[in-house]
């Protein structure tokens, strides 16, 4: 076969064993094919192949560029060494000893920390498994006595099994500590580590900073000395050599103009002789022609002139040229500069993360800034430099300490004074709190502050400024920005005289900072279902509140007589609501006076403050407030007054309408206040029913009576025929939440008595503060089963000295070095102040019946596992507030028996007779015959009164028969009367007739209610009340929810309504009614917390009892209007309790 000559040659040559390779290569290239005179037979693909190897590219390379290569090469080493030797010198080589630890030390605590996390998984796997055992035994043992044979097996192994679960839960235990002690271990040397290295890194900073410092120094002594050496050797050979230069010039150019005026005076000599010559030849010629002659060498003369203005010229030519020149070095000087500085940072790029040449570049690069610009500022024969440059815009000079302090820091932005405010001047915000806050300063007074809540969500501390407030929590206030130099942290202010909070008193500028004298705006309240201010209430008891302004009085109450002298002028229906005493303060009265308007108490009466002294300063607090007043009131008591005595003139009554409520101011002498309210008060129950928004016309007309309905109720008689009954009912149609007012103004709180602390007095109102007489416990007592010991003994090993029991027992007193066993709730004996669990110690030895010696495992701090004297109840303090209900959980029978009481005062619960009528009710079980029907409403409402722990008695059943129903009626001692039917619009419905021949005051006769519309509220001349129910079981039962149980509480003393929840509405599109409905539905909890309501309870109708089976709330839907016509699903919707989820 053909192969080439050259891999004959190499391939085939003779070759002996364990020559290198080269000795190939070494044939290759000395082959004849190689050789430059040689023939080069070689394929041509074969040669394209070999021109490209890197052995061949090697060898057409020139000798300078291996040279650079090498040198190239070695510069990079000797960096690296120089590099490494001069870390070797500042000492970062053993920091970078220091960080390679830090970083194995890190490796090392990851891999602990995830040993630890493995372990505490181990031993959460073994508790958990152990616990489940125990568990699943516990429950076993619990029901031991159905075992079978295989439960008994599977027992016997879970028992068995626990010993080993144990042991797992200790391994793991022990396994979990000991890789905790390791990480901890780790964890304590890394962070020793790290300040090692922060110790060393500080101390080479300083020896870098120290060494960089005088190489700054170094630095710029030889550029000062490169300085002198230009300015002393440099300059002024330039510059004689600059002169020399010049000079000869000058003078070659003087030399030559000498030789061209010579040449000019030859040829004027010349001509001048020749025109003698002629002259003297020709005597009489003009001699005009001179001039001629001499003007045809005008122009060379003129020439001439011109070269001599050239010569003049030099200088400035010469300067221009230096200029030029100036400016061509300083271009070179510049090129050369940046040359030099990005060679030096392609050879430091090598060494840029080190600190030692980044610190020195730095300041290499401040002091050539420095040397340069010296050497622009003081070169003083650089004319260039030197002469003034046209200024385009101004600019402030920088001074030398300027350059040398470096450029101006950018100041960092200033922190608001008040950053809840964004920005804003106001901002509206809702009070959370008010409070006041003691000064820093000392003996300072107390500072008025007020938690708000801003609108943007954040809460702020406010100072409240200038004197007195009307502040309170939920006032609606502005809130500026101010702070407070003796509160530190109040950093806002409220603006007053804005929103809810009134100005200042006696301030009348309207843009002072406290706000103008006036009261603050009060919103009106949205219309709600329950008191609507559309409807007027009928007042059948008018409230007042009394207010005795006295500074005697405020101090000693008992030398008030003002408030016996207005009470013996107020008569039914006027009802004293509140009482009050205040000093002549006028906020005081103001704010008092305010609060019972918002109350909506009809008539507000004064006493007080009324003169010229003063201190009386009543008139200027009320006078604010009045909205409307009323002048007649003021004339008639003047009047009233006058009659008796001349000095009622010196008086300064104020009487007007704030809201709804009359506010009149009476003097402070009990004579002069019988008087004045002996004037007006015949027309006070009128103007308070107009105040409260009745129809003066009707009521001018007397169609409606305050105290009862229209004059065809009095009327009916029972001895009527049946055709004389009115078609229509005279009951007028009352409002839900006015018949849920009157039931309200007619019912009070009952007397007191005195009951015994037992299971009976569950529900009971308290009707006095209940107050501690002894501390509980009264003695230091023990927690928990174990030892009492002296905390300063420490662990170890102590001889019992005596036993404490839970019992009654004398004072005991434990010596140091010894220990007394204790039980939980015994007395700990004199000199022991801790107590050690059982579970922390261990028995030593025993002196065959009793514990002798014990070992205490642990130590522990004083007052441990104690209860100390007072820590559960403290002497002479109030345990249970007046009005607290007792529950059935039992914590209040429990504190009450704590205390060693035996009897507690109590607000008599209401007897209540249930009574059902109609001749067509029979008993349950008993024979039933067409037309009747069992009673179901009374055994329904006496559960349901029962269950809540009224007394009930039980009425029966009563026929529709007047006798029998008049016997019922006035049944002796029972609060409350319910009855069921007998008072619609039938024949034989008699109650309402009865009531009125009884000398019952029937508040309401029907209701705009659905169902329970003939529901009827009476009160009887000695206090009974009464209900008349309809006799439909589901209206029945509705109507005791709605109004019974209120009416029932407020007799009780319980005066709050927590039935009410608000729901989310479940079902489709329901239609409302004309009337308020109340649908009986379910309500749901969901998982996230909301109350839902679903009607599942069948049909709605009013004889349906079944509608109540399974019902836990009545729905409160609102009536029909023109704009709602019903409710869809997902609206929120009002509801009554019947149960408690």
């Amino acid at each position: 076969m053909n192969i080439p000559r050259i891999f004959r040659v190499g391939l085939f040559a003779p070759i002996k064993p364990g020559k290198p390779f080269a000795i190939l290569l070494r044939r290759l290239d000395s082959s004849k094919v190689d050789s430059p005179d040689a023939k080069d037979d070689r394929p041509p693909k074969i040669k394209e192949k070999l021109y490209n190897l890197p052995s061949q590219l090697e060898s057409r390379r020139s000798n300078l560029s291996k040279k650079f290569s090498n040198a190239m090469e070695q510069l990079q080493t000797s960096l690296f060494f120089a590099g490494k030797r001069l870390n070797e010198i500042t000492g970062y080589s053993d920091i970078e000893v220091l960080k390679k630890a830090i970083e194995e030390q890190e490796i090392a605590l990851k891999k602990t920390l995830s040993k630890v996390q493995q372990a505490k998984e181990t031993y959460s796997k073994a508790v958990a498994t152990r616990s489940s055992s125990q568990r699943e035994v516990s429950e076993l043992l619990q029901r031991k006595d159905t075992w079978t044979k295989s439960i008994a097996e599977h027992f016997t192994n879970l028992y068995m099994n626990n010993h080993e679960n144990e042991q797992a839960e200790s391994q793991s235990q022990i396994a979990l500590a000991e890789t905790e002690g390791a990480a901890d271990e780790i964890r304590t040397e890394l962070a020793r580590t790290l300040l090692a290295r922060y110790h060393e890194e500080q101390i080479w900073s300083d020896k870098i900073r120290r060494a960089s410092t005088w190489g700054t120094w170094g630095l710029m002594g030889f550029n000062i000395l490169l300085f002198i050496v230009v300015q002393l050797g440099l300059e002024p050979w330039k510059r004689s050599r600059l002169i020399n230069s010049f000079e000869e010039k000058v003078r070659s150019v003087i030399a030559e103009e000498k030789t061209k005026e010579g040449g000019i005076s030859r040829i004027i000599e010349a001509e001048e002789l020749k025109t003698l010559a002629d002259n003297s030849s020709k005597p009489d010629e003009n001699l005009e022609s001179f001039p001629t002659v001499v003007s045809a060498d005008l122009p060379s003369l003129f020439s001439s002139l011109a070269n001599f203005k050239h010569v003049q010229d030099v200088m400035n030519d010469e300067q221009i040229i230096a200029r030029r020149r100036e400016l061509a070095l300083f271009g070179i000087a510049c090129t050369a500069g940046g040359a030099i500085s990005s060679l030096l940072r392609n050879v430091f790029s090598f060494l840029r993360g080190h600190p030692t040449f980044v610190i020195l570049l730095e300041r290499s690069r401040k002091i050539s800034g420095l040397i340069f610009l010296l050497l622009t500022l003081f070169r003083p024969n650089t004319p260039f430099l030197l002469r003034k440059q046209p200024v385009l815009c101004p600019t402030r000079s920088v001074t030398l300490n300027q350059v040398m302090r470096g450029a101006r820091k950018k100041q960092a932005k200033r922190k608001p004074q008040s950053p809840a405010l964004k920005g804003c001047p106001q901002l509206k915000g809702v009070c959370n709190k008010i409070y006041v806050e003691k000064p820093k300063k000392p003996n300072s007074a107390q500072r008025k502050v007020a938690r708000v809540r801003l609108s943007t969500g954040k809460t702020v501390i406010c100072y409240i400024p200038g004197e007195g407030h009307n502040a309170q929590e939920h006032s609606v206030v502005l809130v500026r920005g101010g702070r407070v130099q003796d509160l530190p942290g109040v950093r806002y202010k409220l603006v007053r005289g804005s929103r809810d909070l009134g100005g200042v008193v006696n301030r009348v500028n309207s843009r002072s900072k406290y706000g103008t004298k006036k009261p603050a705006p009060v919103e009106k309240e949205k219309k709600s279902q329950i008191y609507p201010e559309t409807v007027p209430i009928p007042m059948e008891t008018i409230n007042v509140a009394i207010l005795i302004v006295s500074d005697t009085a405020a101090t000693s109450p008992h030398t008030d007589k003002s408030f016996g002298a207005i009470s013996s002028v107020l008569k039914k229906p006027f009802n004293v609501l509140h009482k009050a005493i205040v000093p002549d303060e006028p906020q005081q009265i103001k704010d008092r006076v305010f609060e019972w308007t918002q109350q909506r108490i009809p008539l507000i009466l004064t006493s007080g403050g009324t003169g010229f002294g003063k201190r009386d300063v009543t008139p200027e607090a009320i006078l604010p407030l009045i909205e409307r007043q009323t002048p007649g009131l003021i004339h008639a008591m003047f009047e009233g007054g006058l009659k008796n005595t001349p000095m009622a003139i010196l008086s300064r009554p104020v009487a007007g309408i704030c809201q709804n409520s009359i506010i009149v101011t009476l003097p402070g002498s009990p004579k002069a206040v019988i008087e004045s309210l002996s004037s007006i008060i015949g027309v006070m129950e009128h103007a308070c029913q107009l105040a409260f928004g009745g129809d003066s016309r009707l009521i001018h007309q007397g169609e409606i009576n305050t105290y009862g309905h229209s004059c065809a109720h009095i009327k009916a008689r029972l001895s009527d025929p049946i055709h004389a009954r009115a078609r229509v009912s005279p009951y007028p149609l009352m409002p839900l939440p006015t018949a849920l007012a009157l039931i309200m103004q007619n019912t009070f709180p009952l007397e007191t008595c005195i009951m015994k602390i037992d299971s009976t007095l569950v529900n009971y109102i308290i009707a006095t503060d209940i107050v501690s007489r002894d501390p509980v416990p009264a003695f230091r007592a023990s927690i928990v089963d174990g030892y009492a010991v002296h905390s300063s003994d420490g662990p170890g090993i102590y001889r019992l000295h005596s036993i404490a029991h839970a019992k009654a027992n004398g004072t005991m007193e434990l010596p140091t070095g010894f220990i007394s066993r204790i039980a939980t709730g015994a007395a700990i004996p004199d000199g022991a102040d801790a107590i050690v669990m059982v579970e922390d110690t261990t028995l030593i030895s025993t002196d065959g019946y009793e514990e002798k010696e014990i070992e205490i495992l642990v130590s522990v701090k004083p007052g441990e596992n104690i209860r100390d004297i007072g820590s559960d109840l403290a002497a002479r303090t109030i345990v249970l507030h007046k009005g607290t209900k007792i529950t059935s959980v039992g914590g209040e029978v429990g504190i009450l028996n704590s205390m060693g009481m035996t009897e507690i005062k109590v607000i008599r619960r209401p007897i209540i007779g249930v009574l059902s009528t109609g001749n067509e009710v029979v008993e349950p079980g008993s024979l039933i015959r067409r037309g009747e029907v069992y009673d179901s409403n009374r055994p329904a409402i006496i559960t349901l009164l029962r269950s809540l722990s009224f007394e009930v008695v039980d009425l029966g059943i009563c026929g529709d028969n007047p006798d029998s129903l008049k016997q019922k009626l006035q049944t002796p001692n029972i609060d409350v009367l319910i009855s069921s039917g007998g008072v619609s619009m039938g024949d034989l419905d008699l109650l309402k007739p009865l009531l009125l021949e009884l000398d019952y005051k029937i508040h309401f006769g029907r209701v705009a209610m659905k169902p329970g519309k003939p529901t009827t509220f009476a009160t009887s001349p000695n206090g009974q009340i009464f209900f008349g129910l309809p006799g439909n079981p589901a209206s029945a039962i509705v109507t005791t929810f709605v109004f019974v149980l209120p009416a029932l509480g407020r007799l009780s003393g319980d005066f709050k309504d927590e039935r009410y929840v608000h729901v989310v509405l479940k079902d489709e599109w329901m239609r409302l009614d004309e009337r308020e409905e109340f649908v009986r539905a379910n309500i749901f909890s969901e998982e996230t917390g909301r109350l839902t309501a679903r009607i599942i309870t069948g049909g709605q109708r009013s004889s349906r009892v079944g509608s109540m089976v399974g019902a836990n709330a009545l729905l409160h839907f609102p009536c029909r209007t023109k704009s709602k016509l019903g409710i869809k699903s997902g609206e929120i919707v009002k509801g009554i309790m019947l149960v408690t989820l």
